[in-house]
């Protein structure tokens, strides 16, 4: 039972997503409606096209599950984020980052890939694990093995507690 509540669950929050999507690209505001280049952008202006911050913790893992699931949509699109940091160290001696975003009950977490501009080392000059941070960075795409993913591109990390 509990299994499909949390399925359920995670159904209303993409749906609620994609409300919002739809509510806000008819509106123009930027969040995968509108257009992200010319003098009329938020983000040609210094600005924002997309602020998880203003966001409830349910309605913010529901748009990071949508941001996952569209990278192509989101591509080019400045995007702010807050949460716990979290790196998979792998053996290879590499690690990819990451910013988490929780449901309200933190039953559902959502990581989304960042990297950090710049020649920056693996831990010495990242934040500790599970520290409280922002990131305002463009949302990126690449293609592998015939697939598309996303990163945010940051040129900063600030750390909150």
């Amino acid at each position: 039972m509990k299994t499909m509540k949390k399925y359920l669950s995670a159904l209303l929050l993409l749906i609620l997503s994609m409300i919002i999507t739809v509510i806000s690209g008819m509106s123009g505001c930027g969040v995968n409606g509108g257009s992200n280049s010319g003098s009329g952008s938020s983000a040609a202006k210094g600005g924002i096209d997309l602020d998880l911050t203003m966001l409830s913790s349910t309605l913010a893992y529901g748009e990071a599950i949508n941001i996952i699931s569209n990278p192509k949509d989101y591509a080019g699109r400045t995007i702010k984020i807050r949460g716990p940091y979290y790196a998979d160290y792998q053996q290879t001696g590499s690690a990819t980052h990451y910013v988490i975003v929780s449901d309200e009950t933190s039953c559902c977490r959502q990581g989304l890939r960042f990297i950090w501009d710049g020649m920056h080392k693996y831990p010495e000059d990242y934040p500790y694990e599970n520290a409280q941070i922002e990131l305002v960075g463009e949302y990126k795409t690449y293609e592998e093995y015939g697939r598309v993913y996303g990163y945010l591109f940051v040129g900063g990390i600030s750390i909150l507690d």
